[in-house]
């Protein structure tokens, strides 16, 4: 089959479609994609690192395009100034990966970055497009180097924008990514401020309780909808047994099993460090907790933890809210500046 530019797939394929000037025929990768989406600090990316060692897949560890667009304001078709300012973006998510990613780290050198971002503008110049078309242009030509004809990314928070997501990508495959509530807000709250994960600041016992909430129902109402094009997998059963979970993994995907995972000394990156235990929460904590996620972490057969509410757990609970209030505040802040900036 022949592209509309005269090219065909044998052509493209002769050579490295990494670096092709126009947009890869299907027959050199699918363009269905799985999503994982859920809560992060959950082990999502020893998720993409499970589901990169399947036969034939190639999942990126974090992908944020759909959040980006949304920033800058790409318009669809997107033009000159959203073509420029997107393969940008997406270069950018390749050295990160480069220099810092522990798992489903590109087949792709530092030094071949530009070409490639070429590539894309130029593909998406002489065609125009949507931001979800360049991502699947970029994740199929990540996916093709990696020697893959099946491509997924990672992006947990997107289980709020799943109807979204399936406007763009109608095929797409869902899989959600849970994990035992009470360590994932110690998680967030132990996390050291130099972590690359994210900021201990956003963290409040009530916000990510609800959030927490909010994953595990939004999982609950999709099964409805998309029936066996979801699936979930819970952090403990990814790391007590992950050669079974990779297993179940492959079954949902219609994929050959991995023969011997490969799991590392250290499975995920939500372990915090300090002078506290990585998954104390206070008594006052739990009690938040049980008292709004108690529905969903029994749906998911999570047992209710409560330890003693003592007077200092007030004193924690008043310093976090302060941190709370004045790292959001100043977010707030510096839209309005950045926003008055420009106008």
């Amino acid at each position: 089959m022949a592209d509309d530019t005269g090219f065909s797939a044998a052509k493209i394929d002769s050579c490295d479609p990494l670096f092709a000037p126009i947009r890869l025929p299907v027959e050199i990768c699918t363009r269905d994609p799985l999503i994982v989406v859920g809560m992060p600090r959950s082990g999502s990316s020893f998720l993409s690192h499970i589901l990169s060692q399947i036969p034939d897949w190639y999942v990126f560890d974090d992908l944020y395009t759909q959040r980006k667009a949304r920033e800058i304001g790409v318009n669809t078709p997107m033009n000159a100034r959203d073509v420029k300012k997107l393969t940008y973006y997406l270069g950018w998510q390749i050295r990160a990966r480069l220099r810092f990613g522990l798992y489903a780290v590109p087949n792709v050198t530092e030094e071949e970055v530009p070409a490639l971002d070429g590539a894309l503008a130029q593909a998406f110049t002489d065609r125009p497009g949507s931001w979800a078309e360049m991502q699947e242009e970029f994740m199929r030509r990540l996916a093709k180097r990696a020697g893959c004809t099946r491509w997924g990314y990672k992006m947990p928070g997107a289980f709020r924008r799943i109807p979204e997501l399936l406007q763009h990508y109608p095929q797409a495959r869902f899989m959600f990514i849970l994990r035992n509530p009470y360590k994932v807000l110690a998680s967030y709250k132990h996390m050291p401020m130099s972590s690359q994960d994210g900021d201990p600041r956003r963290y409040h016992p009530i916000a990510y309780a609800i959030y927490w909430r909010m994953a595990v129902r939004s999982y609950q109402r999709h099964c409805k909808t998309l029936g066996d094009g979801l699936t979930l997998v819970q952090f403990e059963d990814l790391v007590g047994q992950p050669q079974q979970t990779a297993n179940r993994i492959a079954g949902f995907l219609g994929a050959t099993p991995p023969k011997d995972v490969d799991v590392p000394e250290k499975p995920n990156t939500s372990h915090g460090t300090g002078p506290r235990k990585p998954d104390e929460l206070t008594g006052l904590e739990h009690w938040i907790l049980n008292r709004i996620a108690h529905r969903e972490m029994a749906a998911l057969k999570y047992d209710l933890q409560q330890t003693p509410v003592r007077p200092a757990d007030f004193a924690d609970l008043t310093r976090t809210t302060l941190r709370f209030g004045r790292f959001h505040l100043g977010r707030a802040l510096g839209r309005i500046k950045a926003r008055i900036g420009s106008s």
